[in-house]
């Protein structure tokens, strides 16, 4: 190959080489934007869900501790009717 047909093969491929460049940098760089929008709104939304849930468990985990209390109370209170039942027959 000569001098001018080294040039005239540059000339030719290194607009299209750096057209190519060009278009797959565009394209990483929306993928990237893109990503990066979508992650966000999906935190942004997904927060208020995930407080959501969090007060939810806990609200629970409360009224279950309320409940076996509860429960406890009501079998002492049984066995006090009980207990006072029995008393009472032998009573009569």
């Amino acid at each position: 190959m000569t001098a001018p047909d080294i040039y005239a093969a540059i000339k030719f491929w290194l607009p299209m080489v750096t057209a190519f460049g060009l278009i797959i940098k565009a394209y990483h760089s929306a993928t990237t934007g893109i990503t990066s929008w979508a992650d966000k709104l999906l935190n942004n939304h997904l927060s208020h869900i995930q407080a959501a849930t969090e007060r939810t468990a806990t609200l629970l985990e409360q009224a279950q501790r309320e409940q076996k209390e509860y429960q406890a109370k009501d079998a002492e209170v049984q066995q006090g009717i009980v207990t006072s039942l029995e008393v009472l027959k032998d009573r009569l």
